[in-house]
């Protein structure tokens, strides 16, 4: 089989894309707040990140705006780690969570960025969620240039409402009061102008009732991609939050589930679809990796060590085509019975939410679609391969993981 070039070059010249930057981001961090004898760190690390990270960059047209965040959310990790006041943390979504604004408690998780001191495993998984992002520094480009900069400094970067109040010249009381006036701005601009796009991140908005049991998600199918997955927040008898995704088309009569994070995934703390849907992929992805390496599972009914492998190869019944041609994740407890043992997962599930390629890909492809997998040999050894296309444009993304333990070979973007 023909595999391609594996690792294909980027078509931008990465030179020529950074050339020039730095005095625009040093102005950028500057107006962040950023410490003079730290503005050349921030821009450093921002170049550093970008260069790693070159191929999550569509088009070059894009990369101004690109490296702009970048480096935004690094000044926002910078001012963090040297509050004064470092043990007051106010969270970003406090300035959207009152009884001025909608319920929007998932931003904080959504928007994560990580704390001082935490382990960071990969320097752009804050940019993975470019897509909320956006969304709000569209609402905050759309406040008046005062009330934006107090936002920004008291709820983005986190400073002490004294601190933030002398930088911009106000008493505490005032601040208040122009704080107050801009999540009343804020609420307006996401039940206005922004309201469609709100409304696809499952945010709650004015004149909506809290949605109970199914409901639609801003989260497409990637089975067909023709319909937004319905979802439903459901809790276990130990009171286990956990998130059930359904495609009205794909899952014919909602009799299977497309996300099932049931005895594996807990979603407590969220309440919307995106960041539910995220986590569960990711978890289940980490739990069930782990579990075909090892060769075995902890049987959600019993609790005991049960065995684990990936399915043979078969084509699913024809009521569920959606299913169909998919290697599976599949395990007996040898103990009470129970056949399913808490991993009833396809294996396309597990490999696409463990490497940063294809999370790379579905990023930049919202609408992407899960093809058949394929038995084949790489380099001598079984192997299956994977087939991501996007539905809106030519994009495809071929991924070839080893047959027993699912660890994912070689990439070809196309």
């Amino acid at each position: 089989m023909h595999t391609g070039n594996v690792t294909a070059q980027h078509p931008f010249d990465q030179e020529r894309l950074f050339a020039g930057v730095r005095p625009r981001l040093l102005r950028l961090a500057r107006l962040r707040g950023v410490a003079p004898d730290a503005l050349e760190d921030v821009v450093q690390e921002t170049l550093l990140v970008a260069w790693k990270k070159i191929d999550t960059l569509d088009a070059p047209e894009h990369a101004q705006r690109w490296l702009d965040e970048i480096c935004s959310t690094i000044c926002l990790r910078y001012l963090r780690a040297s509050s004064q006041d470092a043990s007051r943390r106010l969270p970003f979504s406090d300035l959207l969570v009152s009884s001025e604004l909608s319920d929007l408690s998932d931003l904080e998780e959504t928007l994560a960025i990580n704390s001082p001191g935490a382990q960071v495993n990969d320097p752009a998984d804050v940019f993975s969620r470019e897509d909320l992002l956006q969304l709000l520094r569209q609402a905050l480009n759309l406040l008046p240039e005062q009330a934006r900069e107090a936002v920004e400094m008291y709820y983005l970067c986190e400073l002490p409402q004294r601190e933030a109040a002398v930088r911009l010249g106000l008493s505490i009381s005032a601040l208040e009061t122009r704080l107050h006036r801009a999540r009343q701005q804020l609420r307006q601009i996401l039940n206005g102008d922004l309201r469609a796009q709100a409304a696809s991140f499952d945010l709650p908005l004015d004149g909506e009732e809290p949605a109970l049991g199914w409901r639609a998600s801003g989260v497409w199918c990637y089975y067909c991609g023709q319909q937004h997955l319905h979802g439903s927040f459901e809790t276990l008898p130990d009171g286990q939050k956990y998130l059930r995704m359904r495609c009205p088309g794909c899952s014919q009569s909602q009799s299977f589930d497309i996300v099932n994070g049931k005895g594996l995934v807990s979603v407590e703390g969220l309440r919307s679809f995106q960041p539910a849907f995220k986590r569960t992929m990711r978890g289940m992805s980490r739990h069930l990796l782990q579990a075909v390496t090892s060769g075995e599972i902890a049987c959600k009914s019993c609790g005991k060590l049960a065995p684990v492998a990936v399915g043979d190869f078969k084509q699913e019944s024809a009521s569920t085509p959606a299913l169909q041609q998919r290697f599976w994740i599949r395990g007996e407890c040898q103990h009470c019975g129970n056949t399913s043992v808490g991993c009833a997962c396809s294996a396309d599930d597990v490999v696409y939410w463990s490497h940063p390629v294809i999370q790379a890909f579905i990023q930049r492809h919202p609408r992407w679609l899960n093809q058949p997998d394929r038995p084949i040999e790489y380099r001598g050894q079984p192997a299956i391969l994977f087939h991501l296309a996007d539905r809106v444009s030519a994009a495809q993304l071929d991924v070839i993981a080893d047959r027993q333990t699912l660890r994912v070979l070689a990439t070809v973007e196309k």
